[in-house]
């Protein structure tokens, strides 16, 4: 049985464009933009901060640029327990909450 997605609000506290990179064996390279969150739930992971990093352009009316911006998105519960930061891929259903 596939686990199921939760819903999480969080506030927006900082946008940075290309925050970190890649470089690989081949001379390519990927840049990352990085939006960096804290959760305000569901309750057991009020307060946790998270690095949110995105490996294409993020337009620049989306939430996760938006610093102050509550945001609500799905993810699975044992994706946000296994460290404090994780690819945009990750998340689903993002929107802003009301």
């Amino acid at each position: 049985m596939q686990e199921p997605k939760i819903e999480f609000t969080a506030k927006v506290e900082e946008f940075k464009p290309n925050a970190s990179s890649d470089r690989f064996e081949d001379g390519s390279f990927a840049s990352y933009h990085l939006s960096r969150i804290t959760l305000a739930t569901p309750k057991q992971h009020a307060g946790k901060e998270l690095k949110i990093y995105h490996s294409r352009d993020v337009a620049e009316d989306s939430p996760w640029r938006q610093i102050g911006e509550t945001l609500c998105f799905n993810a699975l519960e044992s994706r946000m327990m296994s460290g404090r930061q994780l690819f945009v891929g990750a998340v689903s259903d993002l929107c802003a909450a009301k």
